[in-house]
């Protein structure tokens, strides 16, 4: 498979089977027998192979296929959002996302705020009320952040996004703890 088909395949076949799905009216007893040949017969025998190259592959599709059609859906839209929210960050490709999905779109100061957590070491950050606004300590220091009008909806955003989990200590307070999710999405960011 060429690098760049190779770069979007697990999109690719998200795509398709959604394609496939939305096409369909009925539902029959081998689904991933007739979406193995509505590949074949609509030009993507390679992706077809890739699929097959495991098991576990296999074993996913026949999953997904069986899903119900609006649960389905809903999880496919799901995936459209994140991946929107994670291109919203990279050059060229933020415009076509914000375009899309506005909703979708991460701010810089989320960003900040997800690269500053996993820049210092620490898997969350504990939200203090001061004077003056919140606080949000780390193991050593503090993040920064310059737009505090907007900082409840930025961290719901990350929260939503599944990019923060939010837990709370024995007093109350909240506490942000950093997901797998947000170092694939800050490194997909870049700098």
């Amino acid at each position: 498979m060429e690098p760049l088909s190779t770069a979007t395949a697990f999109a690719t076949i998200i795509g398709l089977v959604g394609q496939f799905k939305s096409g369909r009216q009925s539902v029959s007893d081998d689904e991933y027998k007739e979406f193995s040949q509505w590949l074949v017969q609509n030009n993507h025998s390679e992706t077809k192979h890739l699929i097959e190259q495991s098991l576990v592959g296999v074993t996913g599709i026949k999953s997904i296929l069986n899903q119900d059609r609006e649960i389905l859906r809903s999880r496919l839209s799901q995936i459209d959002e994140l991946l929107a929210s994670v291109a919203s960050r990279m050059e060229g490709f933020g415009e076509v996302a914000g375009v899309i999905h506005p909703n979708s779109v991460v701010s810089t100061q989320a960003g900040s705020i997800l690269k500053q957590i996993l820049d210092s070491g620490s898997n969350n950050m504990i939200e203090l009320n001061v004077y003056g606004g919140p606080e949000f300590a780390l193991n050593s220091g503090s993040i920064a952040y310059d737009d505090p009008q907007f900082i409840e909806d930025d961290l719901l955003t990350l929260v939503d996004m599944r990019l923060l989990r939010l837990d709370y200590n024995s007093k109350g307070g909240r506490v942000f703890y950093i997901t797998r999710a947000a170092r694939i999405f800050v490194e997909a960011s870049g700098p």
